[in-house]
């Protein structure tokens, strides 16, 4: 009963969450946010210093298609060398579920992305972003695994806020780089915890169990 409580309040969770994220593909696909978005974008444009730009280059490089699923990997190779396959297999489910997502919505809203890219080229269709979506499922259930399992109040807070920063940062380069709009990085971080949701969901439906109490391997 208790477990059916919680993962009832993980589905309640979700379906706010899905309902979100359809109301702002909506209103992307009206151009309802059109507005929005040049504000948002030149605010980022007029306060981040072009001293900056190589450090937002990097790190925007390092969470793409050509370096996160080598972290991702290299993070669940650890895991199971520990002994932990149960936290590798969700780490991959979810990875591989944000990614498929992302790209399936990309194909059916087939939002052209800005006309003008700054340092930087991308191709295929802007909504939602990759990169938030992808960075926000795998760093935002490190997130929740370090909520979870890390017992020192300030290591904690420490991790929970390094990797917090790193997704608003991670979003914030593909609004600099005028590679993406405002709306699709938030679209993005959205779906990425949708992700992370239905992720959980599903293998505590597997396991039978809470996550919190998953200590043994699989």
């Amino acid at each position: 009963m208790e477990n059916k409580n919680r993962i009832g309040k993980k589905v309640i969770a979700l379906i706010i969450l899905i309902a979100v994220f359809i109301s702002i593909t909506i209103l992307v696909c009206m151009e309802a946010t059109v507005k929005v978005d040049m504000t948002v974008t030149n605010f980022i444009h007029r306060n981040i210093s072009g001293e900056l730009h190589t450090i937002l280059e990097v790190i925007t490089f390092v969470g793409g298609i050509r370096i996160l699923p080598l972290i991702i990997l290299a993070i669940s190779l650890i895991l199971v060398a520990v002994k932990k396959r149960n936290f590798a297999i969700l780490i991959l489910f979810n990875s591989i579920l944000s990614t498929c997502s992302y790209a399936i919505i990309k194909n059916i809203i087939q939002r052209p992305r800005p006309s003008v890219f700054l340092f930087i080229n991308e191709t295929g269709y802007s909504f939602p972003s990759g990169h938030a979506t992808n960075n926000m499922a795998f760093y935002g259930m490190l997130i929740c695994l370090a909520y979870i399992y890390i017992k020192n109040k300030k290591l904690k807070a420490l991790v929970i806020g390094i990797l917090s920063l790193w997704i608003l940062i991670m979003g914030t380069t593909r609004i600099y780089f005028n590679v993406h709009y405002p709306s699709d990085v938030i679209a993005g971080f959205i779906l990425g915890i949708i992700c992370i949701l239905v992720s959980l969901i599903i293998m505590e439906k597997v396991y039978k169990r809470d996550w919190k109490k998953i200590k043994n391997d699989v």
